[in-house]
Parts: C-alpha cells; sequence; structure tokens
C-alpha cells in the first residue's frame, strides 16, 4: 500500500514523480475554469470612452460571478470598479463585442482583501425547463435544438453557469409548474442533472416576466425577473439565479461556523484528485497524506459550505467505521467517489 505524508522526510525520486504528475495533471484540468475570468461585454462605440465603460461592465460582471455580495466591498474595490486595469492581463475587440481576460490570482487575492464571501468552485448543472406563452396562448417548451434556445446558452456563458435544455419531445411537452413532484423527477432523470431550473415565462405586450424555481437536492429558491425580450429577460433570470446559488456556495472567510476539519476521500485516481484539488483550492486546503485510493486533507471552513462543495462533486458521505465512529464530529468527515 502506497503512502505519502507531507510533513515526513524528503521523499523518495519515484514519489516526486508522482506528486509532479498529480500538479501536472491537475494544472491541465484547472484550464476548464478559466472562462470563469474571460468576460465579454457589448462595445457601443469604437472609441476609448466606450472601450472604459465595457471594462467597467466586465470587471462587474466578474464580480458577480464570483461573490454574492459585491456591493459590500470597500473603496479599494470600487477604485478599481472604474478602473479595472491591474487586474486585467488582456483584453481585444471583436466586432461589436469587447473581450477582457482577468488575472485569477491577482482577482481573487484582491477580493479576499476585501474580505468578500467567493464562489470560485465548480458551478452546477442546471436542467433549464423553460415555457413561454405569447398573448395568452398555451405555454410552450423552449428545446435544445430551436434556434430560440440562442438567447438562454449565451445568457448562460455571460453568466458562467453550465445549463442543459430539454429535447421538448412530445412526451415532455405536458409537464407543467403545476405538475407534481414526482413527475418532475422522472422527465429529469434522462438528463443527470445536478439541479432543475423551471422558467414559467409569459409576453404580456410589452415585455416578458418570469416565474422561476431553482431546484438543487433539498435546497430550492425562486423569484421573479422580467425583460424587454428574450435576450434580456434570460440574463437578468440567470443572474438572479446565480446569485441565489452563490450565496449557497460561497465561502465565507468571516464565518463564525469556519472549523479546521480533517477530510478522507476515498476511491481517488489521478484525475479525481485533480478535480478535487482544484475544489478545495478555494478552501486554502493542505493535503496531509496519500494513502492508496485515500486523500487526506486538512481545511478551514463551514461544515456545511465544505459538504455543499463534495456533494456537487458526486460524492458520498460516509459513516465514521471502526475506532474513528467513537470520535466521529464535523472537524472529522469521510466521502468517497
Amino acid at each position: 500500500m502506497m503512502s505519502i505524508f507531507f510533513n515526513s522526510p524528503p521523499v523518495t525520486h519515484p514519489m516526486r514523480l508522482l506528486l509532479a504528475l498529480l500538479l501536472c495533471l491537475a494544472s491541465s484540468l484547472a484550464q476548464s475554469m478559466d472562462d470563469l475570468y474571460q468576460v465579454n461585454e457589448p462595445l457601443a462605440a469604437d472609441n476609448d470612452s466606450e472601450q472604459r465603460i465595457a471594462l467597467s461592465a466586465a470587471f462587474d460582471t466578474l464580480l458577480l460571478r464570483l461573490t454574492p455580495n459585491p456591493r459590500l466591498a470597500g473603496e479599494a474595490l470600487s477604485a478599481l470598479r472604474q478602473n479595472p486595469q491591474p487586474l486585467i492581463v488582456r483584453y481585444g475587440k471583436q466586432e461589436q463585442t469587447l473581450s477582457v481576460e482577468f488575472d485569477p490570482t491577482s482577482t481573487l487575492r484582491t477580493l479576499r482583501e476585501q474580505g468578500l464571501p467567493l464562489w470560485t468552485g465548480q458551478r452546477p448543472l442546471l436542467l433549464v425547463w423553460w415555457m413561454e406563452s405569447r398573448y395568452g396562448e398555451n405555454a410552450a417548451l423552449l428545446g435544445d435544438a430551436q434556434p430560440d434556445s440562442a438567447a438562454l446558452l449565451q445568457a448562460a456563458q455571460h453568466r458562467f453557469l453550465k445549463i442543459l435544455l430539454p429535447l421538448a419531445d412530445l412526451s415532455e411537452q405536458w409537464l407543467s409548474p403545476e405538475t407534481e413532484p414526482d413527475a418532475w423527477l422522472q422527465a429529469t432523470e434522462r438528463y443527470h442533472s445536478d439541479g432543475l431550473l423551471i422558467v414559467n415565462a409569459a409576453d404580456n405586450g410589452r415585455q416578458l416576466e418570469a416565474r422561476w424555481q431553482l431546484q438543487l437536492d433539498e435546497w430550492q429558491a425562486s423569484g421573479t425577473s422580467i425583460g424587454i425580450d428574450r435576450e434580456s429577460l434570460a440574463d437578468m433570470l440567470l443572474l438572479e439565479a446565480s446569485q441565489q446559488l452563490a450565496a449557497r456556495f460561497a465561502i465565507n472567510p468571516s464565518s463564525t461556523d469556519e472549523q479546521t476539519i480533517t477530510l478522507q476521500v476515498a476511491g481517488a485516481n489521478l484525475e479525481r484528485y485533480a478535480a478535487l484539488s482544484r475544489t478545495l483550492a478555494a478552501f486554502s486546503a493542505r493535503l496531509l497524506q496519500v494513502d492508496g485510493d485515500k486523500l487526506l486533507w486538512q481545511i478551514h471552513s463551514d461544515p456545511n459550505t465544505l459538504r455543499a462543495h463534495l456533494k456537487l462533486m458526486h460524492l458520498q458521505e460516509l459513516p465514521a467505521s471502526g475506532e474513528a465512529a467513537a470520535e466521529a464530529t464535523d472537524n472529522r468527515l469521510y466521502f468517497s467517489w
């Protein structure tokens, strides 16, 4: 059985090679989250004034992706909102769009210095059940292959949410917001999503208004959003939904519920280690030991927030067994793939 203790004497050459492979794989998988720090904003005109406005808007969009409470920031962040250049790696124009790439390390350091709660980990995959009626007609389900779905996909990219749209075939058209929960569960099992976003939108001739419900396991949120068209409604609705999710998953450095937790995760391989390492980096986690397929971490977190992130990775919490059962508390957690 292979064991690695990170507070032990220097490891041998084979162990160093293994660690190098782990770090390289973690780095490669991290690329999938790079888009979190890349923001596209419309550019009204090709001049310096409009470019400054677009850069400021891009920073605001990034803030809304990363924290549920951007308004709690202090004066230092207010100055960056006016001129975010110190945090920008590069930007460029593409037709009527300004594409901006922010530096993750500098951005996160700045937000942490402001004491803001941060949501930098994985996003849940949401199945969006968007039903829309116009001028009193029966609501129609928006499907993945329909041209109108482009508005939702663009809004999801802007708000950095992972979404799926249903096939919208005949077997699904009968579902409505009043449908019993069991029927919803049966209809959505085919998509293997983490959560469900049910949207009931109506056009009254002046604007679109949508009532929506967000379900993620036992956790739920709801709201009402308004837009002048499907594009603006989708963007506003997904922004409001993402803020609810950010409040659910954000890591609050000033939380009074934060504890020092020892986390053991079984069933790991190289790829799973890389994904878990990426998620736990937001908790300033420290890897203590690798023992076969088991990883041991030390983490400072609210236990419920940590559980929510691990469940999003489809990890299962295990009861403590053997001698550990007598000492089992929220300060020692056991999970497995």
